[in-house]
């Protein structure tokens, strides 16, 4: 049998550093919520494609910091994201109902009115959120917007 040449041989990947992804990933799509709740407070306008970004970054923050990419950090930076586009809703309402001098409001309270403010629209922009974050971390870094 003929030795096995040095080109065909891969090196092993690293190990992805899932609960480093993770936490990058958390923090990116907090502060990313956090931003886009205010910049629809400051303009009155709900700009779709920021909600769409987020899901981006923490797809970005996931594999940078994680070193790695993946089908399992796909999956968790998809889910993280969409929970952050989920808080970023929360907070938008909090701050509507507030600005409308409501007194007393509750987490129920938000979650009653996060869907009737919602229009299809929003739905399309947090799927190419959720998208963007699944694609970052399935292709790595390199992964196109």
């Amino acid at each position: 049998y003929p030795a096995p040449r040095l080109s065909n041989v891969t090196a092993a990947a690293p190990p992805v550093n899932l609960l480093s992804g993770a936490g990058a990933g958390i923090a990116v799509g907090i502060l990313g919520a956090f931003i886009w709740d205010k910049i629809v407070i400051a303009t009155h306008l709900q700009i779709g494609i920021v909600a769409s970004l987020i899901g981006y970054a923490v797809g970005m923050a996931f594999v940078r910091v994680g070193k790695g990419h993946g089908t399992v950090p796909a999956v968790l930076s998809s889910v993280i994201a969409l929970m952050a586009m989920l808080l970023g809703r929360v907070l938008l309402t909090k701050d509507m109902l507030a600005a409308e001098h409501i007194d007393n409001v509750n987490l129920t309270m938000i979650a009653s009115h996060i869907f009737e403010l919602l229009r299809p629209m929003d739905y399309v922009f947090i799927a190419i959120g959720v998208w963007g974050a699944w694609s970052t971390g399935i292709r790595g870094p390199q992964a196109r917007f």
